[in-house]
């Protein structure tokens, strides 16, 4: 019932879709994104789950559609990843293993692909996963995923938050003041993702809440 609804949200969603970068597909990336954005930002918490697993399917689905697309794949891997993450440790560890996979062929066939987007994600999964021999997390690995999506998308919202949290928990406030600083000023205008936009910009608010003010 829950993957049904996910899946009734994605069709009314595609519907809406509007146009996407040349090369991907044009029947059902932008609405897998919206889709995505609801299951991560919106979706009750025993609804998250199913959401995202929905997301992850019809991402794989439309991969196969278009197998020469990037985008897909971003989407699957992020979805892969939010799982991942909300598992933790052990439990997440299948979910952090096929997200990396998938993110990392996304990499290969094009890096700038979704503004970064998989580099943004990839960075998520080492910062928020564990380390050791059945982990993946890996604070090195993880900022430098994030400097490359900062290379793509200096301005972009969610991976200067992104960047900042991590910096945040590295205890290097002072550039974590700054990332969500930028965070916060990319978010009005935004990158047309309404849900995502608002619900970072929010979290980069209450991140310079707890960091408190700088020297």
């Amino acid at each position: 019932m829950k993957g049904s609804m996910a899946s009734l949200l994605l069709a009314a969603l595609l519907l809406a879709a509007g146009p996407v970068r040349a090369g991907e597909p044009d029947d059902g990336l932008q609405a897998l994104i919206a889709a995505f954005d609801v299951a991560r930002f919106e979706s009750p918490r025993w609804e998250r789950v199913a959401a995202l697993r929905a997301v992850a399917a019809d991402a794989a689905m439309l991969a196969t559609r278009h197998p020469d697309a990037t985008g897909p794949l971003v989407v699957r891997g992020a979805a892969l990843t939010e799982l991942a993450i909300g598992a933790g440790g052990a439990a997440g560890a299948d979910d952090a293993g096929e997200a990396r996979a998938v993110l990392k062929e996304a990499l290969a066939r094009d890096p700038a692909a979704l503004h970064g987007a998989a580099h943004t994600s990839l960075g998520l999964l080492y910062h928020k996963m564990p380390s050791g021999p059945l982990g993946v997390g890996s604070p090195r690995r993880a900022e430098r995923q994030f400097r490359h999506a900062l290379a793509v998308d200096p301005q972009g919202v969610e991976p200067n938050y992104r960047y900042a949290d991590f910096l945040a928990d590295q205890d290097r406030p002072e550039e974590a003041r700054r990332h969500a600083g930028l965070a916060l000023a990319a978010a009005p205008g935004g990158t047309g993702r309404p849900v995502a936009d608002a619900a970072l910009a929010a979290a980069a608010r209450e991140l310079v809440a707890e960091l408190g003010p700088g020297d």
